[in-house]
This record gives C-alpha cells, structure tokens and sequence, in this order.
C-alpha cells in the first residue's frame, strides 16, 4: 500500500510540475507581451489551454470524437474559459477567429481526419448549421479586419492558413444535405437558386482574392512558407486551388441559372476555372501515386466545369455538368477540354490513303469495333466525365478515355493516357519519336504517327509520346 502511495505522489508531482512548466510556456507566449486590451482575455484563453490540450490528445489521438459525452469533464472548462475569454476581445479583432479556430475548427477536424462535407450526416443538421454559420463569420471577421497585435507570431503567423482552411471548411460543409455529398443534384439546386447563399460564396471570393494578393505583396515570408507548391497534395495550396475552383464555379452556376451571367463581367470565373484545371494537372502530375486523388478531382471537374455554347473550337461537344448548364460567352478562353476534343477531332488528320481499314486491337480485354460501354465499364470502373458528340459519346476513366460509336454502341476508339502500358507494339507514353519512326513503317507528322497493321495512333509532345490511341478504323 505505501509503495502505491508512494507512486501515486510522484505521478502527481510530475504532473503538477508539468502543467505548470507547460501553463507558464503557454502564458509567455501569448500574455507576457500582449497589448493591454488583450492580456485579460488572453489569460483566460491559456487558462482554456490547459484543458484544450488534454481534450485534443483524446480527439485526435485516441480518436475520440469532439462532441463525445465522454469528454464533458475536460470539454466543460475548456468551454468555459474559452468563451470566457473570446467575450472579452473586441468583436472587430481578427484574433478572435485564430481562437475560433484552434477551440472550435480544429478538434471537428480532427475527428473528421481533414474530410470536410459530411457535418450534417455526423452531427446534424441544426448542430451543423450553427457551427457553419459561425465559420462564415469568422471569415468575414479575418476578411474586413486586421489584427491589432502582429507581434505575437504564434498568432500573426497563422492567419494566412487558417483562412484558408475555414473557406475550404465552409465550401464543403455549407449544403447541410444529410446524405453528406457535396456535388448531388439537390445541392446544385440550392448553390444555383439561393440568392442568400450566391451573396455568401461572391463575398468570400472577393475576399479571399483581396486578402491573398495582401499577403503575396506584404507579408511575402508567410505567403511562400504557407502557399509552398512542394508541401504536398494534402496542403493549403491544394485547398487553395480547391477554394478558388468551387467558389467561381458555384458563382457561375448561379448566375447562368437565373440568366445573369454576363460575357465580359463574368468570363473571369471561366478563366479561373481554367487556371484550377492547370493547377490540379500540375500537382497531379508532381504527386503520380496519387491515383485515387486524381479520380476524386476528375470527377468533381466534371461535376463543376460550365461548358461555353459558342466556343467554335467545342461547339459540337456537349460537357454535362451535374445540371446541364452552359454559358453563352463569345471572347471565352474557355479550353478545359480542348486537348481531349482535339485529340478526337483529329485522329485522322494525317491519313492519306482513301481506304479504309477496319482493326479488332484490344486494351485490357476491350476490343475495338466490338466491345461495349458495358463491357468498358465492367473492365475500366466509374465513368469520370461523358462528352456528346454528333456521331459518338466519349467516356473518361482513369488514365483511359474512350468513344463509343452510336450507331453500333461499339467501341470507336481507345485513348491512352496510363504511362505503364506497354502497347500492341511494345511501346509506352514517353517512348521516343525517333525510336517509332524507325523502328515501324508509319506515317504521320512530328506530332502523329500512325501505325496501320494494327490501327494505332501515336501523338507526340516534346518528341515523346503523349498519347496511344487504337482505332476501330482507319
């Protein structure tokens, strides 16, 4: 019994000596040199500290959930001194959302291990509205308003990605749908006939474009430490990206909805659609193992793209998007697909010879000339996006794009993209032009060659091949 007694007080000791080593770290930090309207409300924040630390161990390493009954004992004086303190700081003092952020955003993003979109479906909906609400606020609060204290780093050093994170937080969280996806039909009809929710996503795209050009001017440090490319596909330049992309495009489908989107006004959120396209292709291709990213991202392009009517380039084409909508808009740059429609468009531009030869080639079991949609689909999985043609609808897949004909539902063509496929012929994306001009009889240009014993196609960038198409005709 001593000998219990006797460690039971050196654990307390310990745990005493640590708290206060931790309490008088934490206190230095944020209230030694606090401006003196801060230093009350800051004590209480350290006092919620003590508490938010043990809370936060159970949440996002014992993987308790935020909201568990089970951690009232820490929660309720967390709570308390949290709100404690945040009363008492000025209700136009941006440091009240780094405190809204580290009390409130991130324990729910620790439970949800950073996969924003299903609050409603968890927690409920008049839980979820009520925190999602609070999050717009604080965006507003960090958008309109500066800190009064830039000299406390843990606080001034933060802003930037905390901003970022709480407008990524609220695109995905916003639809309080509690089936919990964000791009169903339902909630597309809501992004494009809610006028208050359309005021809120022009708000926050003005002032994040506003706040992140601030930051790249005056405070370049935490511009390029926060916004580094190299950080990674799970960082704030991916939600950045991601930010940018939803908001002009939840943007456009309201307008284009309710007959206001206006060509010359509004082409700049077609163009940023573009820039994210470009964006995510670059980090995709930085981060390659990254396959089931780049499915999650295709598909939510093809979820969000808006399509341009009168873009001459495409005008046969017909990108669904998840409504159907397409924007009227001469002097677009409008390009997301052009590469693709161009590769379909012009397979046969180099041919010379009249007749016609038909091939029987196979990808993964899919023949040309015979198999299929239902055949692809079996083999290939998920459809990604679907284009219309006049005469044939391509389907994309993972690193695949297909076409099939309709007048016989088979397949037309197969196009490409995987870079670990070894082709009918023994060569893969990246094989050198001068390694298939010399060692086949093909025809062609620098930027195709076409292989007629088994109707492939081969398209070049930089001498090296891009993409392998096999033909049901040629």
């Amino acid at each position: 019994m001593k000998q219990i007694k006797k460690y039971f007080y050196m654990f307390l000791t310990i745990f005493i000596l640590l708290n206060v080593v931790v309490y008088t770290n934490v206190y230095t930090r944020y209230v030694s040199h606090a401006p003196m309207n801060l230093k009350e409300a800051r004590t209480d924040l350290v006092n919620a500290t003590m508490f938010h630390v043990y809370y936060t161990f159970f949440v996002k390493t014992v993987r308790i959930d935020f909201l568990n009954p089970i951690l009232y004992p820490l929660k309720a004086p967390r709570d308390h001194f949290y709100h404690k303190g945040i009363n008492k700081i000025p209700d136009n003092e941006a440091e009240r959302a780094i405190w809204f952020d580290m009390f409130e955003v991130r324990p729910y993003n620790f439970s949800v291990r950073a996969r924003y979109g299903s609050m409603a479906r968890i927690y409920g909906k008049e839980v979820s509205k009520n925190f999602i609400d609070k999050v717009y606020e604080n965006i507003k609060l960090l958008s309109l308003y500066e800190l009064s204290d830039k000299n406390t780093p843990d606080i001034s050093e933060d802003i930037l990605e905390v901003y970022i994170d709480l407008i990524h937080l609220y695109i995905y969280d916003f639809h309080l749908h509690p089936k919990g996806f964000l791009f169903n039909k339902e909630n597309m009809e809501k992004v494009s006939t809610d006028f208050n929710l359309y005021q809120r996503f022009e708000n926050i795209y003005k002032w994040q474009n506003s706040l992140v050009e601030h930051y790249a001017k005056e405070h370049k440090n935490q511009y390029k430490r926060v916004l580094d490319p190299n950080k990674g596909w799970y960082s704030p330049y991916r939600n950045l990206i991601d930010n940018k992309f939803i908001l002009s495009s939840f943007i456009l489908f309201y307008k284009v909805n309710n007959k206001l989107f206006d060509c010359a006004k509004d082409k700049k959120y077609l163009v940023d659609q573009e820039e994210g396209i470009r964006k995510y292709k670059k980090l995709l291709k930085a981060h390659s193992k990254k396959s089931k990213q780049k499915q999650v991202t295709s598909r939510m392009v093809s979820y969000l793209i808006m399509p341009n009517s009168l873009d001459t380039k495409n005008s046969h084409l017909n990108f669904e998007n998840t409504l159907g909508l397409t924007v009227t808009c001469n002097d677009s740059n409008q390009n997301q697909i052009s590469t693709q429609n161009k590769l379909l468009k012009n397979t046969q531009a180099p041919i010379r010879d009249k007749q016609i030869h038909s091939y029987s080639t196979e990808y993964r079991g899919l023949r040309v000339g015979s198999s299929t949609l239902s055949d692809v689909v079996n083999v290939l999985g998920e459809i990604i996006a679907k284009i219309n043609n006049s005469n044939n609808v391509n389907y994309r897949f993972d690193k695949v794009d297909v076409t099939i004909q309709d007048a016989t539902g088979h397949i037309n063509t197969i196009i490409i993209y995987d870079e670990d496929y070894v082709d009918v012929n023994g060569y893969k994306i990246g094989t050198s032009y001068d390694v298939i001009s010399k060692d086949l009889n093909v025809e062609g240009t620098h930027q195709v060659l076409i292989e007629r014993s088994n109707g492939v196609i081969y398209w070049f960038k930089n001498q090296r091949v891009s993409r392998i198409v096999y033909a049901a005709q040629l």
